[in-house]
């Protein structure tokens, strides 16, 4: 797991990819995620990430937050759905992402996301930490020949073990990677 090939590059140690996390700060304007695109473009950023989050396949209206940071919304699921896109705006911010020669990944937590990527054809996937004893989705992610990357963050060494032996054709091919993280954020 020193190397993850992506298209045709090695990524390693003396390689290193870079990758520019967009997560939410889109705060669910379209127009706020091409800018960001456009920008990120103009400082020749080689890789981009989107989450992907759909509030109706993973949240309810009763998910409360865990530390509540926004002024528009009461709960996580008002949140996800006023920030998420639909299918054609997925499509036309990954296709942005391309026609910038940006490579471009997907942290999904849903079948519903993964379909969406998939159909988008980003170039990695992203699973964090709070999503490897998803088994449906790791299922899912691991039966597609997609680079994936896993966050360690809140798992312990056997789910790490479990999650990499899922894994294997990945590893073997060099498109997958672990990746120490940490689940405190700023």
């Amino acid at each position: 797991m020193k190397n993850i090939k992506i298209k045709s590059e090695i990524f390693n140690i003396k390689n290193t990819l870079i990758v520019a996390e967009i997560g939410q700060a889109h705060e669910g304007s379209e127009g706020i995620a091409h800018s960001l695109i456009d920008a990120l473009s103009e400082v020749n950023c080689q890789a981009i990430k989107f989450q992907i989050h759909l509030a109706d396949y993973e949240s309810s209206f009763e998910d409360e937050f865990r530390v509540n940071f926004s002024y528009e919304d009461k709960t996580r699921y008002e949140y996800w759905k006023r920030t998420e896109f639909n299918e054609d705006q997925w499509s036309r911010i990954i296709k942005h992402c391309k026609e910038k020669e940006m490579l471009v990944g997907a942290s999904i937590f849903s079948i519903e996301a993964l379909k969406i990527a998939i159909e988008n054809k980003v170039d990695f996937i992203k699973i964090g930490s709070g999503d490897i004893l998803f088994n449906e989705l790791i299922e899912e992610v691991s039966s597609i020949n997609l680079p994936v990357v896993v966050s360690s963050g809140m798992a312990t060494w056997d789910e790490l073990n479990n999650i990499c032996s899922k894994f294997t054709t990945h590893i073997e091919n060099n498109k997958f990677a672990l990746l120490h993280c940490t689940t405190m954020y700023p």
